[in-house]
């Protein structure tokens, strides 16, 4: 009779701890909020950004998710569209904080200003896939900065520096530029900067400097305005569709003039919006290139599988924005072992690099490389790719120097 009881009372205990050991190891879920313009002009940058989130996310569940601690975390991607609408994304935003999303992926920087103040009102971990120059991003109209706020790009801020780096090596008898970018209230700001650049390596930026409306673009209008300016290259930056079409209207004015496309995407996906291969000549561009001796892992199999789902037009659209924000979390909470804002931040102030879908071992720039008050940006190597006579080439990556 005793003995029954020690058993059953030993067997009690180990149900017991059974149960606390399936609790501690209990599968959760994250839910990720995503602003992201998925309809309007701007999708035609966001829409494959999403579908490559979407192809990532599944594959890090099939791996059976986050392994954060003791805890495991599948992946519940909650969608909010911008519409492409400066009004829209904050409405988006409060949907996301709405649905209790856990961190939130966002898109491009000059769309989020008012979205992200209401993000850190809420207290919700934002991790931006492209900053660039947008007024009111980093800080609020009394400087406080957004602690909420942090950044798995440099944005183009790298483009400019690695496009005439590649400039003076192919076409070192080039001393004059010009800057064409889109209307989104940050090109003047931006205009600053690429005159610093220019000067700093030696080129002439010109004074004027041509903005185009991407929602309705004139691009004959524009390239005109290039042709009788006469620089020896120009930046077109912005846009993809634009930056094109812009290539393509000013072969027919000044065929000689160089450009450097700062775009994103590969230079294929850049030949087929410029349609005739005899107009695809001395371009210079930051698109991705495929090749996967110079690719990281990740990189290569999520194309792989935008190739099976999508085709080759999907696929060349690469950009891997978003993928790159969920690949820096996942790889810090797992670091760390928790999902705590905080903790993701303090980690983040004091890494000295941090592995992204582009490189292993991506350094964090801070005040000294883009005047921020500590490092909030990776500075991810720059894809550099050339088109001429309608063939492209990918060159590789090019690495910003971190101060």
């Amino acid at each position: 009779m005793k003995l029954r009881k020690v058993f059953a009372v030993l067997l009690a205990a180990v149900m017991v701890f059974a149960i606390a050991m399936t609790a501690s190891a209990e599968e959760k879920t994250l839910k990720v909020g995503v602003a992201v313009n998925a309809t309007g002009w701007f999708a035609d940058f966001d829409a494959n950004n999403w579908e490559e989130l979407v192809i990532y996310a599944d594959m890090l569940n099939e791996e059976g998710g986050l392994h954060v601690g003791d805890d495991t975390y599948k992946i519940e991607l909650v969608q909010a569209d911008g519409q492409s609408d400066f009004a829209g994304m904050p409405t988006a935003c409060m949907d996301l904080i709405d649905k209790e999303v856990d961190f939130v992926i966002e898109t491009n920087d000059f769309w989020m200003v008012d979205g992200n103040q209401l993000l850190k009102e809420a207290d919700i971990l934002t991790l931006s896939c492209y900053p660039d120059f947008a007024t009111g991003f980093w800080t609020d109209a009394d400087g406080n900065v957004n602690d909420c706020l942090l950044s798995c790009a440099n944005g183009a801020a790298n483009d400019i520096v690695a496009l005439l780096t590649e400039l003076g090596e192919m076409y070192p008898d080039a001393h004059t530029v010009m800057y064409v970018c889109n209307a989104d209230g940050t090109e003047g700001v931006k205009y600053e900067y690429v005159k610093k650049v220019c000067e700093e390596m030696g080129y002439e930026l010109l004074e004027q400097y041509e903005v185009y409306d991407s929602s309705a673009p004139d691009m004959t209008a524009i390239a005109q305005k290039v042709a009788a300016a006469d620089p020896d290259a120009y930046i077109g930056q912005g846009v993809i569709s634009c930056i094109g079409q812009l290539i393509a209207a000013l072969q027919d004015y000044d065929p000689d003039c160089i450009c450097l496309a700062s775009c994103g995407q590969s230079v294929e996906v850049l030949a087929s919006i410029i349609g005739d291969s005899t107009k695809c000549n001395k371009i210079i561009s930051t698109g991705i290139g495929f090749d996967k001796e110079k690719n990281t892992e990740l990189m290569n199999t999520i194309y792989d599988k935008l190739m099976d789902k999508f085709g080759p037009e999907t696929a060349n659209s690469w950009a891997g924005n978003f993928v790159n924000c969920m690949k820096v979390y996942k790889e810090i909470v797992e670091e760390i072992g928790t999902i705590d804002k905080d903790a993701i931040i303090d980690y983040w102030k004091n890494a000295e690099t941090l592995s992204t879908v582009y490189s292993d071992e991506a350094h964090l720039g801070g005040k000294e490389s883009f005047g921020l008050d500590f490092n909030r940006m990776i500075v991810n190597p720059t894809p550099i790719s050339t088109l001429d006579g309608g063939v492209g080439t990918f060159l590789g990556w090019y690495q910003f120097d971190v101060q």
